[in-house]
Parts: structure tokens; C-alpha cells; sequence
């Protein structure tokens, strides 16, 4: 567990993907994925650790949640001066009571304003988180940059849907499929 740091491991499986172990011997079948790694926006120096997924062989970043849209889109157009093609898909956690927005607060990494804290303590619970996502999904989804928004919630599935329906990402969009070798 703690042989390799993100950095290490994104480029181990870059590595397996393009056919040699990290001994520099070849594998005969090499896996077909695609690599994707993690990013804190809120986090001082993430910007550079995120790059340095992104060289190490990173193709598709998914945020920690994103509650504050100014802050992210500085770190966004950060990372696309240095890179234009990793995709990036924002966070978006649904919160579902003001105590679980109070613990959030608390996790590093996570940056959880005020105005969100009050409008969870103040407002109708569930409803407020409800609103607060669909408003954070839109304007993530205004930011040129963005590829996706990944919506979850903390045992509370159906917020999902909810979340979703309101926010107009429904219906899903058709993806084609793509013949592979």
C-alpha cells in the first residue's frame, strides 16, 4: 500500500498498458484500460500534482467535490493552460443534512463554504442539498473545460436521479460504440 504514491501508480498501470512491467520486462497481453486519477482543487499545489498524474500517463481526472465554482475554475483554467486533453470530470456531491455538510467541512482536500454550510443548516435539509448540486451542476456544465460532472451521494442513492432530472442532464445521451481490436 504505501510502495507506490498516485503519481507511481498512474504511471505503473501506463506502463502495463503499454505492454512492459515496471522491471522493464514485456507483457505478452497487455491490458486495455483507460487511467484515470484523482484531483483536489481545493488543495494548494494541486495544479502541479495533477499535471504530474496527467504526464505520468493520466487520461481522465475526477475532482473531489466541487461546492465553490470560482475557486475550481481557477484551477481549471490553470490546468488547461498546461494541458488541453485529459478530461476532467468535476465532483459533485449531493448533501443530504446539515451535520453531513459539517463533516465534510473537516476532510481535507474538501472545500466546503459558509454559504453552503448555512444554506444546509438553514434550509429544508435534503431539499437544500438538492437545489445546492442542481445549482453547482449547472454552472460546472458552463465552464469550457469541463467533460463531465460525476453526481453522487453518501448513502442516498436516490438523490442521484433527483439531482439529475432537475440539472437536465436526462435523458442520457446515446454513446456510440466503438469496434475494438
Amino acid at each position: 500500500v504505501q510502495d507506490l504514491n498516485g503519481v507511481e501508480l498512474v504511471r505503473a498501470a501506463a506502463s502495463l498498458r503499454d505492454g512492459k512491467l515496471l522491471n522493464g520486462q514485456e507483457v505478452k497481453q497487455p491490458p486495455r484500460y483507460f487511467i484515470g486519477a484523482t484531483a483536489s482543487p481545493a488543495a494548494s499545489k494541486d495544479v502541479e500534482r495533477t499535471l504530474e498524474k496527467v504526464a505520468a500517463g493520466t487520461q481522465f481526472i475526477q475532482t473531489q467535490p466541487v461546492f465553490d465554482v470560482t475557486p475550481f475554475s481557477q484551477w481549471l483554467t490553470e490546468v488547461r493552460r498546461r494541458d488541453k486533453d485529459v478530461a476532467i470530470l468535476a465532483g459533485v456531491l449531493v448533501l443530504r443534512s446539515a451535520d453531513q455538510a459539517a463533516r465534510l467541512a473537516k476532510i481535507p482536500g474538501v472545500a466546503l463554504p459558509d454559504d453552503v454550510r448555512t444554506r444546509m443548516r438553514d434550509g429544508s435539509g435534503e431539499s437544500e442539498g438538492i437545489a445546492i448540486a442542481v445549482e453547482t451542476v449547472r454552472a460546472l456544465r458552463a465552464l469550457p473545460g469541463v467533460n463531465g460532472v460525476h453526481v453522487y451521494s453518501i448513502e442516498w442513492p436516490e438523490a442521484v436521479a433527483l439531482v439529475a432530472r432537475a440539472a437536465g442532464l436526462l435523458p442520457r445521451p446515446r454513446v456510440k460504440e466503438v469496434a475494438s481490436a
